[in-house]
């Protein structure tokens, strides 16, 4: 009784802990031009691409954040993603509670398995404590 207990107050810390770092996705980039991401020669020798307004750059690809985005998108496109991270986040729970009853039930066949271990061991002891 003592170890199922234990086994849920971890569970439930875990569950804590993979809620406290859910990331939502992320939403799309801004779309790239055609060829702007094929280095020039200008910057081949130095296996660079040269800055310039029509070729991305890391900071272009970093998508933006939530709050940047949501005011970008229209009130439908905001409640939708809202529901869609929800949905998300209920799948991760679900999986996450599933993963744990598959990990008991598999600990509990050890443990029966260790158990008749043990009572196969004592009554080989018995016997050979009559010898």
């Amino acid at each position: 009784m003592a170890s199922s207990s234990l086994l849920l107050r971890s569970a439930a810390r875990e569950l804590r802990r993979r809620r406290s770092i859910f990331r939502p996705p992320r939403l799309a980039a801004p779309p790239v031009e055609p060829g702007s991401r094929l280095l020039t020669t200008d910057g081949a020798a130095k296996n660079t691409t040269p800055p310039s307004s029509s070729t991305p750059n890391a900071t272009q690809f970093q998508l933006l954040r939530l709050e940047d985005a949501l005011a970008l998108r229209s009130e439908d496109e905001v409640i939708a993603y809202k529901r869609y991270l929800l949905k998300k986040k209920k799948e991760s729970d679900l999986d996450y509670l599933l993963t744990l009853d598959q990990f008991s039930d598999t600990m509990e066949e050890w443990s029966s398995i260790l158990r008749q271990t043990k009572e196969v061991f004592e009554a080989k002891n018995k016997e050979s404590a009559e010898m």
